[in-house]
């Protein structure tokens, strides 16, 4: 039997790995290729959108904004349903693993689609088109997500063994971001025809498709379920609300959440406008390719940075590591008004390792203080609703990224963005993007520091609760076997 070292403080103690709470490797490894998946499914169309759409096609940034944020507001109603319906579904295959396994092909086969539009549509047209396939796409989205979400808060109940398999989740996740999300405009030249993004983004679509299903699908082969709570009984909807709606740990990380996401992708189009606009000329394949090399050093940095984020997150404690990781988050916001500029275009980078970084910390540690918040929850109602937990984090990140999308379309906007100025954009659009690139983060991060400082779970109270509900199982196994 391992141990874990607990530190608090000045104070060290030692707590048992069971071999129950340990997630073999073969279990951390498929739910981490499920991370792989899942930013494929989430982050490619927000990478495309825009250039395809608006860039290509010429929809307006307004209207590519509304098909992607209309369905993610969408799913604010479907994700909660969905998460009740998994935490109350009762199988031989179990609660996650048969909705893990067909959402994530159905989703795939509709992101195929979703970037093959039938020729000379008119601007209607061609937003209804996208709109009506990002909605059944991020509904199928959903019926992945939830459950394979839920699945890895119940892998294990060891306070670090949770930050553990949320790094593995984390390290494929990285490696998605890497070769695939922030290369995929690139890979739309490579492809196309004469260099004809249009064409080409019709075989990367499938390609990436197959390479979703390929991936996502694994978590439902190989991963363990725990089965335990399959035995509790059916939540009603209404009462499966109430708890983490008043579970203020569990509010402060969705806060910390939302604003961190806020942080980084209101602003993310403006990298690339301003790699096309400013650093490049107009040159959109050089943008592509800087946004390509930026995509691969930030997953590279995000990959390398997920072994020392687990170490420190288990030795320095979570709140302190994810406190860490938002503050190189301002400093990389900061230094952009010096670092993005066309007479060293490579300096920009520091940026993209700074970000990788801190976006590290807050994706391995959030989702292993939420598998610590589902305990609490138990605590207080004595039921395991992971699945309505990962539903309302589900919610959070697309109405994040609805917002988002919308809002960086206003953004655009405002800056003063003409798409009929195809080389250039005049000198105060310019510097416009480069304000809003700084001050939008700085104040997001900012909130999100203030959130994360107010989360009260410590190690110590995480496992003093793990302790009472081991003794409260104990002592209802002993009850029913006295019956």
């Amino acid at each position: 039997m391992k141990k874990t070292m607990v530190i608090q403080g000045n104070l060290a103690s030692e707590t048992p790995l069971t071999q129950k709470d340990k997630v073999p490797m073969r279990g951390k490894i498929a739910f981490g290729l499920g991370g792989f998946a899942e930013v494929l499914m989430s982050n490619a169309v927000l990478s495309l959108a825009l250039p395809i759409y608006n860039i290509g096609f010429g929809l307006s940034p307004i209207l590519v904004g509304y098909a992607i944020g209309i369905p993610r507001l969408w799913e604010a109603i479907t994700d909660p349903l969905f998460g009740n319906i998994t935490d109350n579904t009762r199988s031989a295959w179990g609660r996650r693993r048969p909705y893990i396994f067909v959402g994530v092909i159905i989703a795939s086969i509709l992101f195929a689609i979703m970037w093959m539009p039938p020729s000379n549509l008119s601007q209607t047209s061609l937003f209804v088109y996208f709109l009506t396939v990002s909605i059944l796409y991020f509904t199928a989205y959903t019926i992945f997500i939830v459950p394979w979400t839920a699945l890895g808060f119940e892998l294990t109940s060891d306070y670090n063994e949770r930050t553990r398999v949320m790094a593995y989740k984390t390290f494929f996740g990285s490696v998605g971001g890497t070769f695939c999300v922030f290369s995929l405009y690139k890979m739309c030249f490579w492809l196309g025809p004469d260099k004809n993004e249009l064409v080409g983004v019709r075989i990367v679509a499938v390609f990436f498709g197959l390479l979703m299903i390929c991936t996502g699908i694994l978590p439902a082969i190989f991963c363990k379920e725990n089965t335990q709570s399959q035995s509790q009984p059916k939540i009603p909807i209404v009462k499966a609300f109430k708890f983490p709606l008043t579970n203020k740990p569990f509010l402060m990380i969705c806060g910390t959440i939302l604003l961190m996401i806020m942080a980084i992708f209101l602003v993310n189009p403006f990298g690339m406008y301003l790699n096309i606009y400013y650093i490049f000329g107009g040159d959109k394949a050089a943008g592509a390719t800087m946004q390509a090399i930026g995509g691969a050093i930030y997953g590279v940095i995000g990959m390398g940075s997920v072994p020392f984020v687990s170490y420190l997150g288990t030795h320095l404690g979570k709140k302190r590591t994810l406190l860490l990781g938002e503050c190189v988050v301002i400093l990389a916001s900061l230094s952009t008004w010096f670092i993005v500029t066309p007479t060293y275009p490579y300096l920009q980078l520091v940026y993209a390792m700074m970000v990788s970084f801190g976006m590290t910390c807050v994706w391995v540690l959030t989702a292993s203080m939420i598998a610590d918040v589902c305990d609490l929850d138990e605590l207080k109602s004595g039921l395991r609703q992971e699945g309505m937990y990962s539903a309302i984090m589900a919610m959070l990140f697309k109405s994040g990224y609805a917002g988002v999308i919308v809002l960086s379309g206003y953004m655009l906007r405002l800056s003063g963005f003409d798409i009929e100025l195809k080389a250039s954009q005049v000198p105060q659009t310019i510097l416009n993007m480069r304000i809003l690139f700084i001050v939008g983060p700085v104040v997001c991060v900012g909130m999100a520091i203030l959130c994360t400082s107010l989360y009260p779970i410590t190690e110590k109270r995480a496992v003093e609760g793990r302790r009472v509900l081991n003794e409260r199982k104990k002592s209802a196994n002993i009850k029913s076997e006295s019956l």
